[in-house]
């Protein structure tokens, strides 16, 4: 669209960007103070019209219920859309449950997924971290604090988070109770086979998820199908071409498969999407390694030490 990156997602821009997917219709949110009370309100927006379809509110008594007075108003909003009762039941969880009934918390791990973006896994560990630290009961955060670790190399701090995300399975929603089902296999249990049968059955329900194509190209690789795993890697970054993890995986396939000049165009390629050149700069230094170009290397380590 031809806008800084860091362009806040204001309701003009959004409708715009809402525009440009093709989508129906895209939410906009407010919360409101009153005293010591808040009012939280949600609203679907037509985004070829701009006109208001459905709106809902919920009011909290304090900050601290700012979260739950959410997730009421979220359920209120989906069964307003059309979404059927059982349904709604079915793939609903209390947001403070699912998520964190701490802000801060909440905070942190969203700004884990924006260090993600900027630096890599390395980056978001300290997020994650202090998210925890925070509320010890987070799932979500403990299973992306056991992705970023195995990401590292770090296995055995991905396997005691990936355990206790695991242990607090009963608190999330059913997508991110799959994803967790399949950290525990592959870091914990080491059950590959499930681990890819549970990744499978996620793919088939949440199919426009775009990490549930990292976790099936991740499996295929680990038995060896680098072949198969680029069409899930380029899948997923199909729905999200930001996704720093994503690029990292379908290059690791092309160095597997000795294609080293698809490695060059994934990484080049990920870089028009805005991905901070850090982050993917342990890639380019191996690309550089294999083509024995020591000038290469030596400018990856140097932009890694910056």
């Amino acid at each position: 669209m031809g806008k800084p990156a860091s362009t806040p997602l204001g309701q003009d821009v959004a409708r715009e960007v809402c525009q440009r997917t093709q989508s129906k219709a895209m939410l906009t949110g407010t919360i409101s103070g009153l005293g010591n009370q808040y009012v939280v309100t949600l609203e679907a927006v037509d985004c070829a019209t701009g006109a208001s379809l459905v709106r809902v509110g919920a009011d909290a008594g304090s900050k601290e219920e700012v979260l739950q007075a959410l997730g009421r108003a979220a359920s209120d909003l989906r069964g307003k859309l059309g979404e059927s009762l059982a349904s709604i039941k079915k793939f609903d969880a209390p947001l403070e449950q699912a998520t964190t009934s701490s802000l801060e918390a909440l905070k942190a791990y969203s700004l884990a997924g924006k260090a993600i973006d900027e630096k890599g896994s390395p980056g978001a560990i300290p997020f994650l971290k202090r998210a925890v630290e925070l509320d010890p009961n987070f799932a979500t955060a403990y299973s992306m604090l056991a992705v970023m670790y195995g990401n590292i190399g770090e296995t055995a701090l991905a396997a005691e988070n990936a355990h206790r995300a695991y242990e607090l399975r009963d608190r999330v929603t059913e997508a991110e109770r799959l994803g967790i089902s399949i950290l525990e296999s592959s870091y914990v249990t080491g059950d590959l086979v499930k681990d890819e049968q549970v990744a499978e059955l996620w793919r088939q329900t949440y199919p426009r998820m775009p990490g549930v194509y990292n976790d099936v190209g991740a499996d295929k690789n680990l038995r060896g199908d680098c072949e198969g795993s680029v069409q899930d890697f380029l899948q997923g970054l199909q729905l999200n071409p930001n996704n720093v993890i994503g690029c990292d995986n379908l290059a690791t396939s092309y160095f597997a498969l000795n294609k080293l000049d698809e490695v060059k165009t994934v990484l080049d390629q990920c870089l028009t999407h805005r991905i901070n050149p850090e982050a993917l700069a342990t890639d380019y230094y191996v690309l550089a390694f294999f083509r024995n170009d020591n000038e290469g290397m030596q400018k990856q380590v140097s932009l890694a030490l910056g």
